[in-house]
């Protein structure tokens, strides 16, 4: 298990360097220009390629079919929707709305894991139940983001309550009953 979880981890800090990057390049994209990143970024700019100088990770930005960047391809092979909403904001939500995602998730493909979701001064709590690491989340719109900005959290609701919870766009976390 320690081998698995260290690998995930792994992969984890590979994604959340590129979505660092990608974060930072977006800030810089319209939809009629080109980025020209400055040498203090760290990031190369090939029209809309760009590459980390350091650690060599690739990003391309895509234009959909309104001409517009939609998508994002990290390191060659994982593909982003860019998203509608602002990280920098925060989201407020009644204490009710923030009750209605409390509870115990195991993750639908392997239901020896699991992590607990409670109510924070300012969010949410999630406790990995492997390892008892605790990390602290925010509202920003229907999703909930880690105070690094990196871990993005959304959950399903049925009458208010929550089922589920996404991670990382593919981690399904099913609500105990």
């Amino acid at each position: 298990m320690k081998t698995r979880n260290a690998f995930k981890s792994a992969i984890a800090i590979e994604i959340a360097t590129a979505i660092s990057s990608i974060l930072l390049i977006s800030a810089f994209l319209s939809p009629t220009c080109f980025a020209q990143a400055s040498t203090h970024t760290g990031v190369i700019a090939h029209e809309t390629n760009f590459e980390s100088k350091e650690e060599g990770h690739k990003i391309e930005f895509l234009k959909g079919s309104s001409g517009q960047f939609t998508h994002a391809r990290l390191l060659g092979r994982i593909m982003t929707t860019k998203v509608g909403f602002n990280p920098t904001i925060i989201k407020q939500l009644s204490a009710a709305q923030i009750k209605g995602l409390e509870g115990t998730y195991v993750l639908k493909d392997d239901t020896s894991l699991g992590i607990e979701i409670r109510s924070s001064a300012k969010g949410l709590m999630l406790k990995q139940l492997w390892d008892n690491k605790d990390i602290a989340f925010t509202p920003r719109s229907e999703t909930f983001l880690s105070d690094d900005g990196i871990f993005p959290l959304t959950f399903l609701l049925s009458d208010k309550e929550a089922m589920q919870v996404i991670s990382f766009e593919n981690n399904i976390w099913l609500k105990a009953k």
